[in-house]
Order: C-alpha cells, then structure tokens, then sequence
C-alpha cells in the first residue's frame, strides 16, 4: 500500500560513499548540494535534514541508523535518496530499512530513475516484492530460532 505524502512535506535526503576518499567526500558534498537545489523548487517540500555516511552499504551504518530513529519520531515524511543501493547493499540491510520507513510511516524516493517511489501504487508494488524474500523468512523460521 502506498505511503501517503502530506501536502506540505519534511524532506530528509541520505546518501552513502563506499570509500573515505577526497573524491567520494565530493560526491557526497555534490550530491548534498544538488538535493538541496531540487528541493528548493519544489514549493510543497521543506528540507527537514541532509545525513551522510561513509562505509560499506552491507551493514546500516551509524547516520543511517539515527535518521531512522528520527523518522519514528516524526521528524520527517520523505526520505530521498540518489539511487536505492545507497541505503544499502544488502538484501538484508534494504529490507530492514525499507520496514522501519514503512512502520515509522515514511514515504522513499529515487531521485536518478529509478522505480522507487512508495508513495505511487507501482513503488509500492515494487517495494513489496523487494521485501518478500525477507518476510517470507520471518513467518516461516520457527520461535524457537528467532529467541535463540
């Protein structure tokens, strides 16, 4: 089901560099600056916060971790980010994610083409199949597993 966008919405915007460098820190920058420049025109949407983050996108990384827990605080309605793969790279970390946006009633979308947008019908039906295998796992594996 789709995530409903108030009509005066907090935006966040994240984005990832895999690597510590000069060059993927201008990325970073770069990326922050075109986000804010985006928003800028578009009348309806504030931008609430921009959180970065250098490391690996097979583990949620620290600024990641925290912009969840400020979207169960309602901080903010949107997340933005360039491509899907910078929220993470494991099938495991991008459906955790994909789940806390989900609960904390935070609407994602891509801002490079892709068809990520889970306050459409088709991001939402894109969503759902991204985060079947996980669910399927998770009503399939025993209690007793899952305790320990």
């Amino acid at each position: 089901m789709p995530t409903p966008i108030p009509h005066h919405s907090r935006v966040a915007y994240y984005a990832r560099a895999a690597t510590n460098s000069d060059q993927a820190r201008r990325r970073l920058a770069d990326q922050a600056e075109r986000a804010r420049a985006q928003l800028e025109s578009a009348p309806d949407w504030t931008l609430s916060q921009i959180t970065t983050d250098v490391g690996s996108g097979r583990r949620l990384q620290p600024g990641l971790r925290q912009l969840l827990g400020r979207a169960h605080a309602g901080q903010f309605d949107l997340l933005l980010v360039k491509r899907l793969s910078d929220l993470g790279r494991s099938p495991d970390v991008l459906t955790h994610i994909l789940s806390e946006l989900r609960a904390a009633g935070v609407a994602l979308r891509t801002l490079n083409g892709e068809v990520i947008d889970t306050t459409a019908s088709t991001g939402g039906c894109v969503t759902a199949l991204l985060m079947a295998p996980h669910e399927c796992q998770q009503a399939t594996t025993p209690p007793r597993v899952t305790k320990g």
